[in-house]
């Protein structure tokens, strides 16, 4: 058995001494392990253990660049999603379709996060007018939630929800072309930045 089928048998213990009955995490022998899909920045992988648990295995770099900082903060952030307010959205009255946490750790080195599989098929290419609607039911559901909750009850989760995030992404606003509509977008970074600092919680 390698490394990884090693750790993953050891994982799947652990998710089945605190879920019990969980599908595929008190399964005989190695386990089945297959990567699903690499993770921004090289910084790890997910798998799929037992067709059941989903493994998110985050190494951090060693070094410490800006775009680096900003993608360790949004692991961090996603261990606090599953730790502290995945239970509440699934629960009524929210009651969103998100995988259900089974176990977080977090080392200096990285994060591991199982998660039950969701159901469904993936959507690659285009997708039908229902689906579209459906993924912007849930993702209206997800907003939601957490509009306007004061900043002390985030708890963990970023502090500017958005990925026009400017304080992080000096490198790309510089990079901006100084022509046709990206320039006047790019002239007009700072202003909306600073309107969505104003809308954050």
């Amino acid at each position: 058995m390698g490394l990884l089928a090693r750790e993953a048998a050891r994982l799947l213990a652990e998710v089945a001494s605190l879920h019990p009955g969980q599908a595929g995490a008190s399964q005989q022998g190695a386990p089945k392990v297959s990567e699903l899909c690499g993770l921004w920045g090289g910084m790890g992988s997910v798998y799929l253990l037992n067709s059941a648990v989903v493994l998110k295995r985050v190494n951090f770099p060693r070094t410490s660049s800006l775009g680096d900082v900003r993608k360790i903060e949004s692991y961090r952030a996603e261990v606090a999603f599953y730790e502290r307010h995945a239970s509440r959205l699934l629960s009524p009255p929210h009651s969103l379709g998100l995988p259900r946490p089974l176990l977080t750790k977090m080392t200096p080195g990285g994060v591991d996060i199982c998660m039950t599989a969701l159901r469904g098929q993936s959507a690659h290419g285009s997708i039908s007018r229902d689906q579209s609607f459906a993924a912007l039911d849930w993702l209206a559901g997800l907003h939601a939630a957490y509009w306007g909750i004061l900043p002390t009850e985030l708890d963990g989760l970023q502090p500017q929800g958005s990925y026009w995030y400017l304080d992080t992404r000096p490198e790309e606003l510089e990079a901006m072309p100084r022509s046709g509509w990206e320039a006047r977008l790019r002239l007009a970074a700072v202003g909306i930045d600073a309107r969505l600092k104003m809308s954050s919680p």
